[in-house]
């Protein structure tokens, strides 16, 4: 089982090297955590109080969203900015890359959180970027309402959680946008709803049986 799932995820990598993405999705955490001395807070607002609201993003340390950097992100592009590990994870915001991948130099600093003791001057082993603030949504969209949408099926956020930068193909930027301008879903509502439509799918089987052994019990109070 472990050799399967390896083979798939080398194909599934292999099929990324060779594709051309033109959004992506970053995430950061908007509340304050410490490791160590570091708090790793970085919000959008954070972002927006930079100067020219713009920043680097480094600290990347996970080799499949490296390569992401190094080969895929691109001056121009956008990203969808979202808020982890926090109360309600959402897509906050929209930003731009600014200048593409470049040595990511704290994985030589020992005093950051993102020291990285293989790294040297001539091979820091990781790249960082740069992005700017360009707007917030609308509203948030918060992951619940993006896990509910069947057309987000297939959204790799959705489906490989642990990666911090994810692409987000054309079809998915575009729907995920006109969310903005839709009321929010109110997910457990929905979730009823569709377990009771389920329910009423069931040709009617266990309705009728709960109905017969209504009409028994009341025939006869023992059975």
């Amino acid at each position: 089982m472990a050799a399967k799932k390896r083979k798939m995820k080398e194909e599934e990598e292999q099929e990324e090297s060779q594709e051309t993405f033109h959004h992506w999705l970053i995430k950061s955490e908007p509340e304050s955590r410490m490791v160590g001395t570091y708090d790793v807070k970085f919000s959008i607002e954070d972002l927006k109080k930079k100067p020219n609201q713009t920043s680097c993003w480094d600290g990347i340390r996970n080799f499949r969203v490296k390569n992401f950097i190094r080969d895929h992100i691109k001056v121009g592009q956008e990203l969808f900015f979202y808020h982890s590990s926090c109360k309600v994870p959402a897509i906050v915001g929209i930003v731009r890359v600014t200048r593409e991948a470049y040595p990511d130099t704290s994985a030589l600093d020992k005093n950051n959180v993102h020291y990285d003791p293989k790294s040297s001057e001539t091979n820091t082993r990781f790249y960082q970027f740069d992005v700017q603030f360009v707007r917030d949504l609308k509203r948030p969209i918060p992951l619940s309402e993006l896990r509910s949408q069947p057309e987000l099926a297939d959204m790799m956020l959705l489906r490989v959680g642990r990666l911090s930068i994810t692409p987000v193909s054309q079809e998915h930027w575009d729907f995920i946008l006109g969310l903005e301008d839709k009321d929010p879903v109110d997910v457990k509502t929905s979730k009823k709803g569709a377990k009771a439509t389920k329910l009423s799918k069931t040709d009617g089987t266990e309705q009728t049986q709960t109905r017969q052994r209504s009409k028994r019990l009341k025939k006869d109070p023992e059975t």
